[in-house]
């Protein structure tokens, strides 16, 4: 009994010598590969037929170019296929045109499956029997051989070869009608934007005098209390104006105390004293104004939070202007997104759409919010991208530390999956055609 297929070729091309129809002589046994074309698997009197040897190809193409249409039990002549008057080695086995007539046998796979769909078997196989006289086409032994071989070989083939080239058309149709019913399927038009958790209004420490920084006296991220200190300048030169400053004012003051005295009797002085006191309130003003400037070297935290700035090596010995953003003070509880969507997304921004929050450290539980903000034009961001800086409110805050970066999705309305896949190189043809 047979174990696999290729004895059962073995079987079936060397047991039907015995007892057949009178004339016959060799037998050839053709199986059907994946892609629908048939090739030589074995053949009478050879172990294993040679499929190198120039007159095995030239007649697995003559049964290839007639097997499309192949239904039933097809009688042939030398003239059907190529002569071939020898053989190659002693395994390839000589051509069916050594006799002066063959019969072409389509093997069809009994198992139900494709039939009860279609009506129709697929074939599995083919059989080519050599004869030195014509057969008929209707002989019952021959029609038996056929369904006797093709059920025997539908115990061993691996699937129903149903589409070869005569069913490719048909397959090819049912994929582009298939593709076509996809393409019409709503699917939501979503983007991706890289994303950050920032402070949610933190309060700006500003640069108070133009001077240059001498020490930052707290970590990045690090807890600070209100009126703690947070950085100095260097505050030689304001000091030294202070001095000058004081000095100043206790001249101006000494000139109108004398001026004041001498008023009582001499009248010169009388008239000379409203100009002392004048020139002592502008000494009394430079100096309240040089002792401010000194008081604000050393710059405190005006609220409770964290220190957001870069690394203190950046600002120790800078010099800054008035004004200029040295750090931030925040609420690590009060958070929001921000993130940068690129301008071939701006379509999204029509609406204020949910998103959903991907975070690098978490990217198997996403966060959920709602967009609330978006830049009314495009900004060009450190990495060279032009996007729109959008801002948004995220609904669960709890575990979040400013700084952690993801990627934001955003989610629009539905859409055709055709358009969801083509809009971008149909834009970027356009762009670069200028259609």
């Amino acid at each position: 009994m047979a174990q696999s297929y290729d004895q059962l070729g073995v079987i079936i091309t060397t047991e039907l010598d015995k007892n057949l129809m009178p004339g016959f002589r060799r037998a050839f046994l053709f199986g059907v590969e994946r892609n629908g074309l048939l090739v030589l698997r074995h053949a009478s009197h050879v172990s294993r037929p040679d499929r190198d040897a120039p007159e095995m190809n030239r007649l697995e193409s003559a049964i290839n170019n007639r097997v499309g249409s192949l239904e039933k039990i097809e009688i042939l002549s030398s003239s059907d296929l190529p002569a071939v008057q020898g053989t190659r080695s002693s395994n390839s086995p000589a051509s069916p045109l050594g006799a002066l007539f063959a019969a072409l046998m389509p093997l069809l796979d009994c198992r139900e499956f494709e039939g009860e769909r279609t009506g129709t078997k697929p074939m599995i196989g083919a059989l080519l029997l050599e004869f030195d006289h014509a057969p008929r086409s209707d002989d019952p032994v021959l029609n038996r051989i056929a369904q006797s071989c093709g059920h025997a070989l539908s115990l061993f083939a691996k699937a129903p070869y149903a589409f070869t080239r005569a069913r490719l058309p048909r397959l090819a149709a049912a994929c582009v009608a298939s593709a076509c019913i996809l393409g019409l399927v709503p699917v939501p038009l979503s983007a991706l934007a890289p994303a950050e958790i920032v402070a949610n209004e933190p309060f700006i420490v500003a640069a108070p005098i133009d001077g240059i920084v001498r020490s930052i006296e707290v970590m990045p991220n690090s807890a600070v209390s209100e009126d703690d200190l947070l950085f100095t300048f260097d505050d030689t030169e304001l000091s030294g104006r202070e001095t000058v400053a004081r000095e100043t004012l206790a001249v101006a003051a000494a000139r109108e105390q004398r001026i004041r005295q001498a008023s009582f009797s001499d009248p010169a002085a009388r008239r000379e004293l409203a100009e002392v006191e004048a020139a002592r309130r502008v000494a009394e003003a430079e100096f309240r104004q040089a002792e401010i400037r000194l008081a604000r070297t050393e710059v405190r935290a005006a609220r409770d939070g964290i220190a957001l700035f870069s690394r203190p090596d950046r600002w120790i010995g800078r010099p800054v202007s008035t004004g200029e953003r040295i750090m931030e003070i925040a609420d690590p509880k009060s958070v929001r997104l921000r993130a940068e969507l690129p301008v071939g997304d701006a379509n999204l921004l029509a609406k204020r759409p949910p998103f959903r929050l991907f975070l690098d450290g978490r990217p198997f539980d996403p966060l959920r919010g709602r967009i609330v903000g978006a830049g009314y034009r495009a900004e060009v961001t450190p990495d060279n991208r032009l996007a729109y800086i959008l801002t948004g409110k995220i609904e669960q805050t709890e575990d979040l530390r400013i700084g952690m970066r993801g990627t934001a999705q955003l989610l629009g309305d539905h859409a055709p999956l055709a358009y969801y896949l083509f809009r971008r190189p149909v834009a970027a043809l356009r762009q670069r055609l200028g259609l």
